[in-house]
C-alpha cells in the first residue's frame, strides 16, 4: 500500500472517530452516514438570541458555551435587548459571517424579518440553523431557507396546558370545565406566538364550557403582563384562568393579581424558567411548559457538526415534545436547571 493511500485511510478513520465521538456525547439521532466528510481542526459557531433578559434564552446561552468548552469550537453569542429588533439580528448575523463563522444558530425575533439573514448565510456558504422559531417559508414538510430547524412543539405545549387548566377547573370530569378564559399573546408575527396560539385553540376546542373573553398581546414582557391583568379584571372580573404564552407575562400578571387580591384566578405560563418554577413550588403559578432550551441548542450544535462534516441529515425539522411542569413533576425541571447552574434562581 502506498504512503499516499495510507495517509488518506488514516485521515478517514480520524474523521469517523471525531463524528462518532460528538454523536455519543450529544446523543443526536437525526443524521445518517455519508461519504467522506471534511473536518476542520476548530470551527467557529455563533448564536444569535432574541434577548438575554429572559432566562429561557439564558439557558440556551449557557448550554451553548458549555458545549463550546466540551467540543472545542470557538463560540460567540449575540442578543438583542428586546424580542422586537429583528433588523439588529440581521446585522448581527452579518457580523458573525464577517467574523468567519462556520455555522450560526438563530432564534428569530420575527419569522419573516429574519429571512435576509438566512439568505446571507446561504450566499456565503455558512450553515444556518433556526432554533425555537422557524424562518418564514419553512415548514415540517419543506425546509429550504434554514439548513435545519429545531424547536419545542409549541402546538403540543399549548394544547397540553389547556388540558391541565380544564383538569384544575373540573377535577372529576375535565370535559365539563366551565369559565371565562384570557390568553396573553407574545410578539405578533413571531412563529412561536402563532404556533402556541394554534395549540391553545386546539385544546380549547375540546372544552365547550371554556370561553375566551380576552385575547391580547403582552409582547412576552413582564410589565405588559401586569398591565394586561389589570385591563382584564376591569373588563371581565369573573375570569377564571389566564393562559400566558410565556412565564414573564404570567409572573407579571400574578404580581398584579396579588396586589388586587385576586389570587383565585388560575395562571399558567410557558418556558419553565427558574422564577416560574419557584412560583410553582409556592403554589402561585399553576403550570408552565418546559420548552427545553438547552436540548434545542444541544441538538442544533450537533446538527451543525454533521453538516459541516458533509453528512446529510435524515430530518431537517424537529419538534421536541412538550412537557407541562406542575407541582407534581417540578423536581425534574429543577434538576435540569441545577445542572446548568441556574438553580436556585
Amino acid at each position: 500500500m502506498s504512503k499516499a493511500v495510507t495517509k488518506t485511510f488514516a485521515l478517514y478513520i480520524i474523521i469517523l472517530i471525531i463524528v462518532a465521538g460528538v454523536a455519543a456525547y450529544v446523543g443526536y439521532q437525526y443524521g445518517v452516514s455519508a461519504p467522506r466528510p471534511v473536518v476542520k481542526k476548530r470551527y467557529k459557531m455563533g448564536l444569535v438570541l432574541k434577548t438575554l433578559t429572559n432566562p429561557y434564552f439564558i439557558e440556551m446561552k449557557e448550554e451553548f458555551l458549555r458545549l463550546s468548552e466540551k467540543l472545542g469550537f470557538e463560540a460567540r453569542v449575540l442578543a438583542t435587548a428586546t424580542e422586537q429588533e429583528v433588523e439588529k439580528q440581521v446585522s448581527m448575523v452579518e457580523d458573525l459571517i464577517s467574523w468567519g463563522a462556520d455555522a450560526i444558530l438563530i432564534t428569530a425575533d420575527d419569522s419573516a424579518g429574519i429571512v435576509p439573514a438566512f439568505k446571507s448565510c446561504r450566499e456565503k456558504h455558512v450553515i444556518c440553523i433556526a432554533v425555537d422559531t422557524p424562518v418564514a417559508g419553512d415548514s415540517p414538510q419543506s425546509v429550504t431557507r434554514a439548513d435545519f430547524f429545531i424547536g419545542p412543539d409549541f402546538v403540543d405545549g399549548g394544547e397540553k396546558v389547556v388540558d391541565y387548566v380544564a383538569k384544575l377547573l373540573s377535577p372529576s370530569d375535565p370535559s365539563k370545565a366551565k369559565g371565562k378564559i384570557a390568553i396573553f399573546l407574545g410578539v405578533p408575527g413571531a412563529g412561536s406566538t402563532i404556533l402556541k396560539l394554534k395549540g391553545i385553540k386546539k385544546g380549547l376546542s375540546k372544552y365547550p364550557g371554556l370561553v375566551v373573553v380576552f385575547n391580547q398581546t403582552g409582547m412576552y414582557e413582564r410589565a405588559r403582563g401586569a398591565s394586561l391583568a389589570e385591563d382584564l379584571l376591569s373588563a371581565h372580573p369573573d375570569v377564571v384562568a389566564i393562559i400566558s404564552e410565556n412565564d414573564l407575562m404570567a409572573l407579571g400578571a400574578l404580581e398584579r393579581l396579588k396586589a388586587l387580591k385576586r389570587t383565585d384566578i388560575i395562571v399558567t405560563g410557558m418556558d419553565a424558567i427558574p422564577e416560574a418554577c419557584q412560583s410553582i413550588l409556592k403554589g402561585e403559578l399553576k403550570a408552565s411548559v418546559n420548552q427545553r432550551g438547552a436540548d434545542q441548542v444541544r441538538e442544533a450544535v450537533f446538527a451543525a457538526y454533521k453538516l459541516l462534516a458533509g453528512v446529510p441529515l435524515e430530518k431537517k425539522w424537529v419538534d421536541l415534545p412538550a412537557m407541562v411542569v406542575t407541582e407534581d413533576n417540578i423536581v425534574i425541571r429543577i434538576q435540569e436547571l441545577s445542572e446548568l447552574g441556574m438553580w436556585p434562581p
